[in-house]
């Protein structure tokens, strides 16, 4: 099993970041300002990678996902979406109905 299928297989919730990302750190915050502890949060940081399978990593994530851009939002092994993905689930509803339906978790409504 490569690396990125077994930390997403041990954590309820994964973000894939890279270093100076400012998405990666506002989705941490919004998911943080709808009561998601951040201690629940698992980050996967793509730096950490070694230079070795880097590439391979990169191209598992991007069969998972269709896409290279961070932050990559994962519920129990499910790709949610990036930042804007993400605000826009929350913003209708859908969101809430994943949290409750992958994780077990009910949050309030609170707008972003």
């Amino acid at each position: 099993m490569n690396p990125i299928t077994e930390h997403l297989n041990e954590h309820l919730i994964t973000i894939i970041t890279v270093p100076g990302c400012g998405d990666c750190k506002k989705l941490i915050f919004f998911l943080s300002s709808i009561d998601i502890d951040s201690s629940c949060i698992s980050i996967f940081d793509l730096s950490k990678i070694d230079e070795e399978n880097y590439e391979k990593i990169v191209m598992d994530i991007v069969n998972i996902t269709n896409t290279r851009s961070c932050p990559m939002l994962f519920f129990n092994n499910k790709y949610i979406g990036d930042l804007q993905t993400t605000i826009h689930k929350h913003a209708c509803g859908e969101l809430q109905k994943l949290l409750k339906e992958e994780l077990e978790i009910c949050v309030d409504e609170i707008s972003f």
